[in-house]
């Protein structure tokens, strides 16, 4: 019986006994084994390693917020006839104040439901005024049309925002933008309470947009957008809107009519509406280096003077409108680049002299330029400052190479070979053999006591007095 149960020293069962025989024979492997086990647990710590799903890791890398990388433009005016005049005068007035800061015909798509420059009634042919003063031509050669006359349609309008066109679409009049263009929306025409007249013979509501701008969010479309609308009951349009990073300006509010400014008696109809004026009016006195933020451009409308009160809703955005640029939506995006200081390996003579430091209001707008960059670096922090550039580059590889050479280090250094310890001495062996065998007797004890009580119980249970035997139980 002894020698068929095997009792640990120092345990209490023998699943004591298991895990101790498991452990020690973990413990002998050599240290090649150990290594190669640091190794690959090391490379499953890595940082930013960490596996997820496969639908998560598309998903956190889908949205993941990109970089300013460009701008685009889409300016429309959806009304027809020649009362509507000014409608047309609006979108080129705003067509020229984007190209005079900086952005590129080849990103920006301007829509005329009507060629009011050829106009029979216009007296001035070719030509298209917003002022009765100055009288500076809007319509010349220099200006790029995408869509003109029956080809302005919802439908058509729907498709260059979500970018399902027909194949016979030629590039130039397709919204190309990716995940990091910011995009100025600005549509003026009649409208109503959530809704856009095109034509004068069909409309687009505040949902149609709404789902279109979401159909661009999923498809990566845009980073940011700034949507304007001049129109009666313009704030109106914004109300469906529910995809992030938009920011959206109405010229009036629910109820409320949005009128025009300046009425040119010699072509007989007004030039300009009120809201646009005072937009553009702003956007004047700026350059592609001004600092000026959206709040100030919201901030300059005066409702006395527009004869409405211009509504903006910014809940969609993520970011305060005091430290938003307008130049990120009407301006050509400059990317910066930069490279790390480099060490001489002798002294410079000193440099000549140089003109004298920038004025401070420029210096501001160079440095928050250069702020806004966004480059693949660590988080700002201790740690960003203390890492060289070359690790901050690829930070998760280097900390996980510093681990794996810190858990190797370890683990080494306590899985060397050491003496095996000395043989036990026949007296050693012999109390052991004692000590195992005393347990046993214990063990069989304890099993006969509980038996004896188990069969007393049962036959108390049954009845039967006088048939309990004392005899003991067997070996």
């Amino acid at each position: 019986m002894s020698g068929a149960v095997r009792v640990c020293p120092m345990a209490h069962g023998q699943q004591y006994c298991r895990n101790h025989a498991f452990v020690s024979s973990i413990l002998s492997r050599p240290p090649v084994q150990w290594l190669w086990g640091v190794f690959l647990a090391s490379i499953c710590l890595l940082p930013g390693g960490r596996a997820h799903p496969p639908d998560e890791y598309l998903l956190r890398n889908f949205y993941a917020e990109s970089p300013h990388t460009n701008n685009w433009a889409v300016i429309a005016s959806t009304s027809k006839y020649w009362f509507n005049y000014r409608h047309s005068a609006n979108a080129l007035s705003v067509y020229h104040s984007v190209k005079r800061l900086g952005l590129p015909d080849e990103r920006i798509l301007l829509l005329l439901s009507d060629d009011m420059a050829c106009n029979a009634r216009n007296i001035y042919p070719a030509q298209i005024f917003n002022s009765p003063n100055g009288r500076i031509n809007l319509y010349g050669s220099h200006v790029e049309v995408d869509y003109r006359g029956t080809d302005v349609t919802v439908e058509n309008f729907l498709r260059l925002m979500t970018g399902r066109h027909d194949p016979n679409v030629p590039m130039s009049k397709r919204l190309l933008s990716n995940a990091g263009s910011n995009i100025l929306f600005y549509l003026t025409g009649h409208g109503g309470d959530e809704f856009l007249k095109f034509s004068d013979v069909e409309e687009i509501n505040s949902q149609d947009l709404a789902d279109a701008f979401e159909q661009m969010h999923q498809k990566r479309r845009y980073r940011e957008i700034f949507f304007i609308a001049d129109t009666c009951e313009a704030a109106t349009l914004q109300n469906a809107f529910y995809s992030p990073n938009i920011i959206a300006i109405g010229s009036s509010r629910k109820g409320e009519n949005s009128y025009s400014l300046v009425l040119d008696s010699h072509i007989g109809v007004h030039v300009i509406d009120r809201f646009t004026y005072f937009l553009l009016d702003f956007l004047e006195r700026l350059n592609q280096t001004s600092n000026a933020k959206l709040q100030d451009l919201f901030r300059s409308f005066n409702p006395q003077q527009v004869m409405s009160v211009p509504t903006h809703r910014a809940d969609l955005y993520p970011h305060p409108l005091s430290r938003v640029r307008v130049m990120d939506f009407f301006s050509e995006q400059i990317p910066l680049y930069f490279t790390p200081p480099v060490q001489p390996f002798f002294d410079l003579p000193a440099a000549a002299p140089g003109p004298p430091d920038p004025s401070p209001g420029s210096t501001e707008a160079t440095l928050y330029e250069a702020r806004r960059l966004k480059q693949h670096t660590l988080p700002p922090g201790p740690l960003a400052v203390q890492l060289p550039a070359p690790l901050q580059l690829h930070w998760p590889l280097a900390l996980g190479a510093l681990s794996i050479l810190f858990s190797a280090v370890v683990f080494s250094w306590f899985c060397v070979d050491r003496p095996p310890p000395p043989p036990p001495s026949p007296e050693e062996v012999e109390a052991m053999k004692r000590e195992q065998q005393k347990q046993v007797d214990e063990l069989v004890a304890e099993f006969k006591r509980k038996a004896k009580e188990r069969r007393k119980n049962y036959d108390s249970d049954l009845d039967l007095s006088g048939d309990s035997s004392d005899e003991d139980i067997s070996e």
